[in-house]
């Protein structure tokens, strides 16, 4: 996820909130209009850990929630970390108290989700596009340095894997062209 536009709070919130249902791993970053920036760590969907300013976890929901109103929502995939120490309130409860209401929630479009199936099909067709006879032989040994495709996060990584491949010929801006190409095409395939 990343929303180079300024966006409203509400939709700030139904981002977190798609995160959430999603079970994303990563950290979600909120740049407010006033250039302050509030961090949180998801993990499998659950938020993990809450930084605003100096502030930490319900200390930081609380200010975050009377001090900003737009801002930009970028999500960076990896692994979850706490971000504070100190108890959390589940996720559900942290995104009630931003002020997530069940309306806004329900108004939120539901994702429509692609068969996995689907997805492997598209990486792997625009993987042999660009690597040729050599797609076979990359694409195992990717797959097996992720850990197969079973894992949260499995096909991004594998995207990302086989892209670095793509850009060892020193062509960086074919590598960019494989992942925008599988972004369109799982996009329009949905």
């Amino acid at each position: 996820m990343n929303l180079d536009a300024i966006i409203s709070y509400p939709e700030i919130l139904q981002g977190l909130e798609q995160l959430h249902r999603d079970q994303r791993t990563g950290t979600a970053r909120v740049t407010t209009s006033e250039n302050q920036l509030l961090q949180l760590g998801f993990d499998n969907g659950e938020i993990v850990g809450v930084t605003f300013g100096s502030k930490h976890n319900l200390e930081a929901i609380k200010l975050f929630a009377v001090t900003s109103r737009t801002g930009r929502l970028i999500f960076s995939e990896g692994r979850a970390r706490a971000l504070a120490d100190g108890e959390l309130p589940s996720t559900a409860a942290i995104l009630r108290r931003l002020g997530l209401t069940d309306a806004l929630a329900a108004s939120a479009p539901t994702p429509t989700v692609m068969p996995a199936a689907v997805m492997i099909t598209v990486i792997e067709r625009e993987a042999i596009e660009f690597l040729g006879p050599m797609a076979s032989i990359i694409w195992a040994e990717q797959l097996a340095k992720i850990g197969g495709l079973a894992k949260p996060g499995a096909l991004q990584k594998l995207t990302e894997a086989l892209a670095r491949e793509i850009g060892k010929t020193g062509d960086a801006a074919k590598a960019q062209l494989f992942r925008t190409n599988v972004a369109k095409k799982l996009a329009s395939s949905k």
